[in-house]
């Protein structure tokens, strides 16, 4: 079958990310795009965070969970890793013909027994 789109969004991620580049991400959001961190009170918009991504975002994301998607709304976990610190991260989702249009995340450090 066809990969969930969270996953393809998440992958798009996780390359940017490793590579330090805009693409592949950046083609998936759309340019109403903004990223919600409400635990931070920062709402971002798509240039900015994509900066962020590049520029001080995790070494990598991982773990990806889907735990509902339907109708262009996606929830789910993944990690995150900075160094020597992994993150548990839950994300909400929406796209729009493809791309996305806002991303939701809250997180906190994962325990490792």
């Amino acid at each position: 079958g066809e990969k969930m789109s969270a996953i393809k969004y998440l992958e798009a991620w996780n390359q940017t990310m490793a590579t330090k580049t805009e693409e592949p991400l950046a083609s998936l959001l759309h340019d109403s795009f903004h990223m919600h961190s409400p635990r931070h009170g920062e709402s971002t918009p798509k240039e900015e965070h994509l900066k962020w991504c590049v520029n001080e975002g995790p070494d990598s994301i991982g773990d990806f969970k889907v735990l509902y998607e339907a109708n262009g709304v996606m929830v789910g976990t993944h990690s995150a890793t900075f160094g020597d610190e992994k993150l548990l991260v839950m994300y909400y989702g929406k796209e729009k013909n493809g791309k996305l249009t806002e991303w939701t995340i809250n997180s906190g450090p994962l325990e490792t027994s």
